[in-house]
């Protein structure tokens, strides 16, 4: 054999063994591939079904508003409130209502002051139907709203102590899902997200009233504890909102509402204040105490302000 063939049969050979390597590597690099596909494929899964991962990480949340705050007052704050003039005929459509739900096995007196999209929903301190407990002065819950109730799961999907539920009208048809945390656990200020039967119910309410004052809620102010305002940080990052730190005052803000919280200074009463979009200026007076409760109106907005006893509050 000359040389010549000779060296032309090797570098046959050696491409032949080339070939065999390269595509035993692309056949080993195929299967890792595979594998670590599948692997992936299987964690995902697992991770879905878990709840670790959900689509609520790829899907936008729809916007969250505030419809309304309810809270408790002590009955002399109560009174003076239901009392007041100007509370009930001229700040906004104004009502003291029992209301019932779960077929009638639930039921919760309270004050209703109605704005256009919003309203303030104020108990007198008692035992609780809801929590099953006795809610003293400065327990508050922010009560949020999505137009589209099917979206809620995606709110869920970030809040892993909180559950999805629904609640029954007074006739037994559903009302509303909410998710929230168990009220028998709650203490001061908390917040909770709700989505109304049939779907897509916005937050509009026949009792407004536009010849009054009270146009909308559209900011709260309170001194939280440091485990509030952790929790409340948590929900509203979960609602959508741009949360800015300023100090130690931090500012949650969203669609028509913005939430400050400020620490609880040691010793001092806990203050929660409600600003208020008006529809018009308020002439003559414009400071009204009514209990442990004030309302200032500055132009075209109103600051809302109670103050709760510390030994209360807590």
């Amino acid at each position: 054999m000359s040389p010549k063939r000779t060296g032309l049969t090797s570098i046959l050979a050696y491409a032949g063994l080339s070939q065999q390597f390269v595509g035993a590597r692309l056949t080993i690099g195929y299967d890792l591939m595979m594998k670590s596909f599948t692997r992936a494929a299987c964690l995902v899964t697992a991770m879905l079904t878990m709840g670790i991962y959900t689509v609520a990480q790829i899907q936008p949340v729809p916007p969250v508003y505030l419809t309304h705050v309810m809270f408790y007052v002590s009955g002399d704050t109560y009174e003076a409130l239901k009392a007041s003039a100007l509370v009930r005929t001229e700040f906004g459509e104004f009502s003291e209502a029992t209301i019932q739900a779960e077929a009638g096995a639930l039921n919760y007196t309270g004050l209703y002051l109605f704005g256009m999209h919003t309203y303030l929903e104020i108990f007198k301190t008692r035992r609780s139907d809801l929590s099953h407990k006795v809610e003293m002065p400065g327990r508050l819950a922010l009560a949020m709203w999505m137009d589209q109730r099917t979206k809620l799961p995606l709110i869920l999907a970030q809040l892993p102590m909180a559950e999805l539920q629904t609640r029954r009208d007074g006739q037994n048809h559903p009302w509303f899902d909410y998710i929230a945390e168990d009220p028998a656990k709650q203490e001061g200020v908390t917040s909770f997200i709700t989505g109304f039967y049939p779907d897509g119910v916005v937050r509009s309410l026949p009792p407004y009233r536009p010849d009054r004052f009270l146009h909308d809620v559209i900011g709260c102010t309170a001194t939280v504890g440091v485990s509030e305002r952790e929790k409340l940080l948590r929900d509203f990052r979960a609602y959508g909102y741009t949360i800015r730190e300023d100090g130690e005052r931090v500012v949650a803000s969203g669609p028509e509402f913005g939430l400050t919280l400020l620490p609880e200074p040691p010793g001092e009463p806990r203050t929660v204040s409600f600003k208020i979009s008006l529809n018009r200026e308020m002439k003559g007076d414009r400071s009204y105490r009514m209990g442990s409760s004030e309302l200032q109106f500055d132009g075209k907005t109103a600051t809302f302000l109670f103050r709760f006893p510390k030994a209360l509050a807590n």
